[in-house]
């Protein structure tokens, strides 16, 4: 079991890490959510949709994971990602309050800024477990700066707009 990662990352031509992300949602199919493993099998849901499901009630006992995989199964199929993120996010809120309050509290300790490489040969910036209110606030603050950069001429749409207004206020 010491190298299974290794094993399965070699097998399948994947990275070590992926190899133990794939490993992870397997254990959690088959220990904790017995309705996502047959809905994942029978094609009814895709495996992101899986892993979305095991990812959010990940802090839960095993009756938990299956009372919250219960409230959101019936209509995963017809969720889009995000949908079925926001109804597992409120499922696990119903079933588990306070592990759902731990998760969010301990997510904070991992707030981070990210920056890749693009494909294009362009470049990304993102913040990650960001206080949500700031987040909004901060949205809110570059959609008036893109709009009053429209309203001064500059040209483009509005996504392009948005962009140039978070870096303009990065950037100072």
């Amino acid at each position: 079991a010491e190298f299974i990662d290794d094993e399965l990352a070699s097998a399948l031509a994947e990275s070590r890490a992926a190899a133990g992300t794939l490993l992870d949602l397997a254990r959690d199919l088959a220990v904790r959510l017995p309705g996502t493993a047959a809905a994942l099998r029978d094609g009814i849901i895709s495996r992101y949709k899986a892993q979305l499901i095991a990812h959010a009630t990940a802090l839960l006992d095993k009756a938990e994971s299956r009372a919250a995989e219960a409230a959101v199964l019936d209509r995963a199929t017809r969720l889009t990602p995000g949908g079925l993120r926001a109804a597992i996010a409120r499922a696990v809120m119903e079933v588990a309050p306070e592990k759902a309050k731990e998760r969010r509290e301990a997510a904070t300790r991992e707030a981070r800024v990210e920056r890749w490489a693009e494909d294009s040969g362009n470049a990304a910036l993102t913040g990650r477990e960001l206080p949500p209110d700031e987040v909004l606030a901060a949205d809110q603050r570059i959609a008036a700066w893109a709009t009053e950069l429209r309203k001064a001429g500059l040209e483009g749409g509005m996504d392009e707009l948005h962009a140039r207004a978070y870096l303009d206020l990065l950037l100072g």
